[in-house]
């Protein structure tokens, strides 16, 4: 299972979340920008473990990966992480996968699962994959989510870089937006 120490090419990302861990100042929502294959999902990851392991603290930046949930989170098992991806089939990411069925809005879905208290872990970590595929009602769902995540919950939005436009995501106004590649300065 890949460590902090083994990532390559994201040292920027880690002393970000380790500066804001250690002040415990971490926002409530990330976007991740980046083009295929430079980290985010496996940043992803490691956050969430970082957040959700019970053997180490937050701020040190060193999940077992051997406890259960280390190894629940690597399963997309744990019961306090929140996965949501387009469907293979789908053009974008339904509406009912973000607050439910019609005869059942905010009863399922990634925005109810969410602000449910965490099961066995210290917070939530909710996974929005492909939040480029996001129709405008689906945006606007997710809208207050983002604006106010519950106090024990961290929301992270997975993009690639190229399809980011001019003006979009702007509904992460209130939240951290980190891209994750590091570039020369």
């Amino acid at each position: 299972m890949i460590s902090w120490d083994d990532l390559i090419g994201q040292d920027r990302a880690r002393h970000w979340f380790q500066a804001a861990l250690k002040q415990n100042r971490l926002s409530g929502s990330f976007l991740f920008v980046g083009p295929p294959g430079v980290g985010k999902r496996t940043v992803a990851s490691l956050l969430t473990r970082t957040l959700l392991c019970p053997n180490a603290h937050p701020a040190d930046m060193a999940p077992c990966g051997q406890c259960e949930a280390c190894q629940q989170i690597a399963a997309g098992s744990h019961p306090d992480v929140v996965r949501v991806k387009k469907p293979e089939n789908r053009v974008s990411i339904p509406i009912e996968l973000l607050i439910g069925p019609p005869d059942a809005r905010m009863q399922e879905g990634f925005c109810r699962d969410l602000r449910l208290r965490p099961q066995s872990g210290r917070r939530k970590v909710a996974i929005l994959e492909d939040a480029d595929f996001l129709g405008e009602e689906s945006a606007n769902c997710l809208l207050k989510t983002l604006e106010e995540p519950p106090r024990d919950a961290v929301v992270i939005l997975i993009v690639p870089e190229s399809n980011i436009a001019p003006g979009d995501f702007t509904l992460l106004h209130t939240g951290e937006v980190y891209i994750s590649q590091d570039r020369p300065s």
